[in-house]
């Protein structure tokens, strides 16, 4: 009964990407970042559920804050575990859960193929990384939003899939 999305759309287009290691001038935010993965497979003719659930796929890092793959690599199980059940809840409390459960490793593909895009845009000498050996994906364009514009386009696909979806409608703070 505390999660919002507001508030989830609030910390997360606060959240930069990276643990916000691209350039300063550049704002990429875990809600553009959402927002475009849920975009592509809207394109992608995805069901509305999994729209949704890709959307909140990083609802937690709202509560937690974002942490970079190598370093939560070393907090051992007891992170991934609090990260899980904060998961969880959101997933369930939006009536995803099964989805996320079933679609995990198309998520996190679609999540791995937006790095090779991510990196070209945001970083000024991009390194090699273990994830470039995913394709980009097509037609996405990443645009470092302002984290003002992040929060508006997120909640605006999070309302258009709750309105599809039937969810009882919340109250939303821009």
């Amino acid at each position: 009964e505390e999660i919002f999305i507001s508030d989830i759309a609030n910390g997360l287009s606060g959240c930069r990407r990276y643990a916000s290691q691209g350039e300063v001038k550049k704002h990429y935010s875990v809600a553009e970042h959402s927002t475009l993965m849920s975009w592509y497979a809207k394109y992608e003719d995805w069901v509305p559920e999994l729209q949704l659930c890709i959307l909140i796929h990083d609802a937690a890092e709202a509560y937690l804050g974002d942490l970079t793959k190598s370093v939560k690599g070393q907090t051992g199980r007891g992170y991934n575990r609090l990260e899980k059940s904060v998961e969880e809840v959101i997933f369930e409390k939006y009536n995803v859960l099964d989805y996320w459960r079933t679609y995990y490793k198309e998520i996190k593909e679609i999540d791995f193929r937006m790095v090779p895009l991510e990196k070209a845009a945001i970083l000024r000498y991009p390194q090699p990384w273990a994830y470039d050996k995913y394709p980009p994906l097509e037609g996405v364009r990443i645009r470092c939003w302002p984290a003002i514009t992040a929060k508006r386009q997120f909640l605006a696909t999070f309302e258009n899939l709750a309105e599809e979806l039937g969810l009882p409608q919340e109250v939303i703070e821009i």
